[in-house]
């Protein structure tokens, strides 16, 4: 196996296009983009950072350059909490659709470093019962740091933050919550590219073993949820059966109890899939990433 098997598998999976997105994954990566925190008051930073703000949500700041790096790290300017998080493009349109409000119970299964929960509480300007879990105890650390960098004790204060398994939470946790954030553990083909050892010992199997864990994940976030609540379902991989059959597969364990949500961002940026839709950076400058918004219905 190893890289052989690797580009023959994605040459299979997505043919003449393989070549180009092989390339745009290799290539440094230019979709990162720069959200704006709206609980830092401090506006200094403004003139040291060349972009402009994007048409979709004045929240987010685009680079004007096509540069590696765009824009400075956030913890170089000396202030009470880092001015913006870099993340990706396609992951900062992702968190838009988190559309949280004070009232709002809210989970992240598998929350760090947190970019999408802090994207989605800069849009809210405010706090909203979390809770952010995260099994790894090196991530979660990480997690909480982010937390006290970015956001003010009033919002930290209404945030729990759990090192869980999350398959556990559709048992323990039964129609809790109104939204819920599964942003599962795949297999990150880019960084298995730019990771030789990883590249070296790569398994076609790798991708079915995170499948099953992802299913588990998704059907614990789907029994976590609220009748009428909403999951967020993404991915970082470029494989079907990590991303839109795991939607189907949903599908067929809860009967009529499923709805797949349409929305304007994912329409203009994203591809479309036969559940859900896939960011690509040899097209869409962004990604990978692939999302799928689910609103649960029927009996309870």
């Amino acid at each position: 196996m190893g890289q052989e098997a690797f580009h023959q598998y994605y040459q299979d999976l997505y043919g003449d296009r393989w070549n180009a997105l092989h390339a745009a994954l290799i290539s440094p990566i230019r979709g990162t983009v720069a959200v704006i925190n709206p609980f830092n008051a401090d506006q200094t930073w403004r003139s040291q950072v060349q972009g402009h703000v994007s048409c979709d949500w004045e929240g987010i700041l685009l680079p004007t350059s096509s540069n590696q790096e765009p824009f400075p790290a956030p913890g170089n300017f000396s202030m009470e909490f880092y001015p913006y998080y870099l993340l990706d493009h396609a992951s900062a349109l992702a968190a838009q659709l988190l559309d949280l409000t004070p009232d709002t119970l809210y989970a992240d299964f598998c929350a760090a470093p947190g970019g999408k929960s802090l994207v989605a509480m800069f849009k809210l300007q405010g706090p909203v019962n979390a809770l952010l879990n995260e099994p790894s105890p090196d991530r979660c650390r990480r997690l909480k740091s982010n937390l006290s960098s970015y956001l003010p004790n009033n919002v930290v204060n209404k945030i729990k933050v759990t090192s869980y398994d999350g398959r556990r939470f559709g048992w323990h946790r039964p129609e809790s919550f109104d939204t819920v954030l599964l942003d599962a553990p795949c297999s990150s083909e880019r960084h298995v590219l730019l990771n030789q050892k990883e590249l070296d010992h790569w398994k076609p199997k790798r991708s079915k073993q995170l499948s099953e864990l992802q299913f588990s994940l998704l059907c614990s976030a789907f029994d976590a949820i609220k009748k009428n609540g909403m999951i967020l379902y993404s991915t970082c991989a470029l494989v079907p059966q990590e991303n839109e059959r795991q939607i189907e597969r949903l599908i067929k364990k809860r009967p009529g109890r499923v709805e797949v949500i349409s929305h304007p961002l994912l329409e203009k940026y994203f591809e479309k899939r036969s559940h859900g839709y896939l960011a690509l950076p040899d097209r869409q400058q962004m990604g990978p990433l692939y999302c799928c918004l689910l609103r649960k219905i029927g009996d309870s």
